[in-house]
C-alpha cells in the first residue's frame, strides 16, 4: 500500500488509469483523474471515500459481510473504500453518469461482490439526457434485499417529492433491521452563527425548498428541517439520528458531515 500511495504522488497522476496492470489495482482503486469530481485529485476522492466509510461504521454501526446499496455512487470513491477494507458482502450501486458506471464496471469486473447499474433517469442538472422521469423509476432491487443503504450528497439535488418517491424506495427495499444512512442540507435555526452560509447557498425559493440558482435549482436544494422530517415520516421511516452538518454549524465532533446526516430505520 504504501508502493502504491508514494507512487500515486510522485507521479501526480499523470498516468494513472483504472486500466493498470497492478496487482491490486481495483483494491486501491486507481480511477481516471477525468471522472473524478471537479477540483478533486485521486488523493482527496479517496481520503473522501475514506471519511464517509468511517462515517458509515460510527452511526449504522457497518457489517461488512451485508448487503449494501450506493444510491448515486458517483466516481466510486466510497466503493474504494470498501474494497480497501476487504468488504466481503453484496455492494450495489448506481449512478447517472453513464461514463461514471461504465469505468468502475471495468474496474471491478473481476470481482462479483460489486455490481454497478447506469440509471437512465432524467435530472435537470446532471443527466438532461435522461429517459425515464425520476417519479416514475422503480429501484432494480428486491424486495427487503438490502441491509443498508446510503445517500452521500443525493438529496440535496431533488425536489421534495422525489425524495418522498425515493424514500418509499427505499424501504421497500431495505431489510426488517435495515438502516438509511443519508446526507441532505435541512436548514433550522441551529448553528444560526452561520446565516450567512445560508443566506448565500439558499437565498431563492424554489417548490417547497431553497435554492441559490434558479435557473440551474437542482444543483443545490435544502429543505426545513421540519419538512424533511414530515416527509421521512410520511414513508414510513424512522429517524434515529440527526447530526447537524459543519456548513450551518460549529465543527463539534468528527462525526459530523458537512451536510446535515440522518440514519432512518423502519418503525
Amino acid at each position: 500500500m504504501r508502493r502504491i500511495s508514494s507512487r500515486l504522488l510522485q507521479n501526480n497522476e499523470r498516468d494513472l488509469s483504472p486500466y493498470e496492470k497492478t496487482e491490486d489495482s481495483r483494491k486501491f482503486f486507481l480511477i481516471e483523474p477525468s471522472l473524478l469530481r471537479s477540483g478533486k485529485s485521486i488523493v482527496q476522492g479517496a481520503l473522501n471515500g475514506d471519511f464517509v466509510f468511517s462515517l458509515l461504521t460510527v452511526h449504522v454501526p457497518l457489517d461488512l459481510n451485508s448487503n449494501v446499496l450506493d444510491f448515486g455512487c458517483g466516481d466510486g470513491r466510497v466503493a474504494g473504500a470498501f474494497a480497501r477494507r476487504n468488504f466481503s458482502g453484496r455492494y450495489y450501486a448506481f449512478d447517472i453518469n453513464r461514463k461514471r458506471i461504465d469505468a468502475l464496471q471495468r474496474l471491478f469486473k473481476d470481482d462479483d461482490r460489486y455490481s454497478f447499474t447506469y440509471m437512465d433517469v432524467f435530472h435537470s442538472y446532471y443527466n438532461k439526457e435522461g429517459s425515464v422521469k425520476p417519479e416514475e423509476y422503480r429501484l432494480p432491487y428486491d424486495n427487503g434485499q438490502m441491509d443498508l443503504v446510503f445517500l452521500n450528497s443525493i438529496f440535496s439535488h431533488m425536489k421534495l417529492e422525489i425524495i418522498e418517491h425515493y424514500l418509499q424506495e427505499i424501504i421497500r427495499c431495505l431489510s426488517p433491521k435495515g438502516k438509511v444512512w443519508m446526507t441532505c442540507y435541512a436548514i433550522d435555526e441551529r448553528g444560526a452563527r452561520k446565516r450567512e452560509t445560508w443566506n448565500y447557498l439558499f437565498n431563492t425559493p424554489y417548490e417547497k425548498g431553497f435554492t441559490n440558482n434558479i435557473d440551474d435549482p437542482e444543483r443545490l436544494v435544502g429543505y426545513e428541517t421540519d419538512m424533511i422530517e414530515a416527509v421521512v415520516g410520511k414513508t414510513g421511516l424512522r429517524i434515529d439520528k440527526y447530526i447537524p452538518g459543519y456548513w450551518k454549524a460549529e465543527r463539534k465532533s468528527l462525526d459530523q458531515h458537512e451536510q446535515d446526516l440522518f440514519v432512518l430505520s423502519k418503525e
